[in-house]
């Protein structure tokens, strides 16, 4: 157990998980000079206080082009004080929803947060940070999106509810509509919307790879480049696609992005020992096919080295001493595509801090 004078509070929180990811290196090979500070600067306007001990943070970043980070920051709904203030301003003019998240018992297992797009801010806060991502999700094992006209609307999103329900409905019965992001601040203001793919549904794919394709295509209107189909077969058939995601504009029509989730056990994973996973195995198999499709140099291999899992001691509010649990955790893979064709690798980490 080591002991260090940090303060318990979600920003010094990931602060600290960070580094220690970052630590030999990692930093700018995996997260880019400087990010530290840009999230930092963005996190504390989305830092609830009184939640440090439930928050868990997101770093995704990309495994080719300038290393950067983007940041996800979550609270259980259940778990969030009340009443409810953030360590500064109002949560982006967003408390009042996050107030209704906490006070709302149908939603006490959901999961709310703020998406950061840090990797398109300057030196200073730009409006990919001042109009942060907001998301609500059911947990993971339970989906549904019976909240989503609920929490569109206290968005300011009611004119979309109809045209986002609609989409949810038409989806293939192989994907079970999951999550909605509201995302204002970025082009066109679109409503990012997810799905898990059933255990049948990645069976069904792995046999039948193409299927996935045709079934993209027929929902979104997507289309695929003849490399653009060959890469998404080939992620089918690995047997490993769980999540897909789709970004509807507020007219109903979809934008030419997909994004597919990619899962190799990673909750089965030790932090501690999880090095080398990635290149061992079918996510060897996956990832090292990943590269030379050119969505990924090596970076990737540093991914499951930023892993880990610490006890330390720190100091909470009043000055106590508190002893924590440091985990950064392997999440996903993703594999974006844009007008057709795959164009980028990323990876997810998951990162969490909690009292012993």
């Amino acid at each position: 157990m080591e002991s260090c004078d940090k303060v318990f509070g979600v920003v010094q929180n990931f602060r600290r998980l960070f580094l220690r990811a970052a630590a030999d290196g990692r930093g700018e090979a995996l997260f880019g000079k400087g990010t530290i500070d840009k999230a930092t600067a963005a996190l504390r306007k989305g830092a609830i206080l009184g939640a440090e001990g439930d928050a868990s943070f997101y770093f995704e970043f990309p495994f080719t082009g300038l290393p950067r980070m983007d940041l996800m920051v979550a609270y259980v709904c259940a778990n969030l004080p009340t009443p409810l203030a953030f360590e500064e301003g109002d949560g982006y003019g967003l408390q009042a929803f996050f107030a209704a998240c906490a006070a709302n018992s149908s939603l006490s297992a959901h999961i709310c947060g703020f998406s950061f797009d840090i990797s398109d801010m300057a030196d200073k806060i730009s409006d990919a940070a001042a109009n942060p991502g907001v998301y609500l999700l059911p947990n993971f094992e339970e989906p549904n999106v019976e909240y989503v006209p609920t929490m569109l609307a206290q968005l300011g999103g009611e004119d979309r509810v109809s045209r986002v329900m609609a989409a949810f409905a038409a989806a293939p019965s192989r994907w079970q509509p999951y999550y909605a992001g509201y995302m204002p601040g970025r082009r066109g203001a679109p409503t990012r919307i997810g799905f898990i793919v059933t255990h049948k549904g990645r069976s069904h794919y792995a046999q039948t790879p193409e299927q996935l394709a045709e079934d993209a295509e027929a929902f979104a209107g997507l289309c695929l480049s003849g490399e653009g189909r060959e890469t998404l077969i080939a992620l089918a058939g690995s047997g490993a696609v769980v999540d897909l995601q789709f970004d509807l504009y507020p007219d109903g029509t979809f934008t030419d992005d997909l994004g597919v989730s990619l899962n190799f056990g990673f909750n089965d994973t030790n932090p501690r020992d999880c090095a080398g996973f990635l290149e061992r195995g079918k996510a060897g198999e996956v990832m090292a096919r990943i590269e030379a499709m050119g969505l990924a140099d090596d970076r990737w291999r540093l991914m499951d080295k930023a892993c880990y899992a610490v006890g330390c001691f720190v100091r909470g509010a009043e000055g106590e001493l508190l002893r924590v649990g440091d985990r950064v955790s392997l999440n996903a893979v993703k594999v974006r595509f844009k007008r057709g064709a795959a164009y980028l690798a990323k990876g997810y980490l998951l990162a969490r801090s909690s009292i012993l």
